[in-house]
C-alpha cells in the first residue's frame, strides 16, 4: 500500500516538474523540487492518497492486524 502511494506521489512530483519546465527552459528539476511548498505537498500527497485503490488499503489494514473502529459523529 506504501509503495502504491509513494510511486502516486512520486508520479504527482514530475508532472509538477514536467509542467515548470515548459514554463521555464533554464531551470533543473532538482531546484524546482526545492521550491515546492508545503501546502503543494500536501495536495500532491491528499490526491495521491485518492488514487490509491481502496482494496489494497483494506488487505494492508489487514495484513497489520489493526483493527478499525468507526465511530458515528454528530456534529449536532
Amino acid at each position: 500500500m506504501l509503495g502504491s502511494f509513494k510511486l502516486k506521489y512520486r508520479r504527482r512530483q514530475l508532472q509538477h516538474v514536467l509542467a515548470e519546465l515548459e514554463k521555464d527552459k533554464t531551470k533543473l528539476g532538482p531546484e524546482i523540487l526545492r521550491q515546492i511548498t508545503i501546502l503543494q505537498a500536501v495536495y500532491c500527497a491528499s490526491g495521491a492518497w485518492r488514487e490509491v485503490e481502496s482494496d489494497l488499503i483494506v488487505m494492508w489494514v489487514h495484513s497489520t492486524g489493526a483493527i478499525l473502529w468507526f465511530i458515528p459523529v454528530s456534529w449536532g
